[in-house]
């Protein structure tokens, strides 16, 4: 089994190879040349909600490829960043539902706050009101109404699973809360 100690400093474990020390002068996010790592931080990206989301997500299987190597996971406390990084990927995705669908409907966004209940049950609302105008709409085929009922109430139980766990997006984050 591997000490903490040797985990994270042998790089070659996380199948990374550092960058070049940078010229002085250069930053991360600007240069003289325009990146694929830069241009979505410069440019006016419709789509910026989804490629935090996917970053996210990248992140996190990078970290769930790892904790299925044997002795890379030396307590289980190791799990806490990829349980937040789901969790937030999961809050962007929900905000980012909000936003579009509210569009749609040509309605205010209500997005704020970490609260993936308040969250869930807003998009909730919005995708009843998105997918089904009236009950006329629901008369055609009464399994399509129950199986869509059915999908978003698995949906929903999960993410409120979720919220029990982490209810204001701080238990993943730190060992302590606010209060300490």
């Amino acid at each position: 089994m591997h000490s903490t100690e040797s985990l994270f400093s042998d790089v070659r474990i996380l199948d990374y190879e550092p960058p070049k020390k940078p010229a002085k002068g250069t930053s991360l996010f600007r240069g003289t040349t325009r990146s694929r790592n830069s241009y979505r931080i410069y440019q006016n990206n419709s789509d910026q909600w989804n490629s935090y989301a996917m970053g996210y997500v990248w992140a996190l299987k990078g970290l769930l490829k790892q904790s299925t190597i044997p002795g890379l996971h030396p307590n289980e406390d190791h799990y806490f960043p990829i349980l937040f990084l789901f969790r937030q990927y999961l809050e962007i995705r929900l905000k980012n539902l909000i936003i579009n669908l509210n569009s749609y409907l040509d309605e205010e966004a209500d997005y704020k706050g970490h609260n993936l209940q308040n969250l869930w049950n807003n998009s909730y609302k919005l995708i009843i009101k998105f997918f089904y105008d009236s009950e006329d709409d629901l008369e055609e085929d009464p399994q399509i109404k129950i199986d869509f009922y059915n999908d978003l109430d698995m949906i929903g139980k999960f993410i409120l699973e979720i919220h029990s766990v982490d209810k204001d997006a701080q238990s993943t984050r730190y060992p302590e809360d606010k209060s300490r």
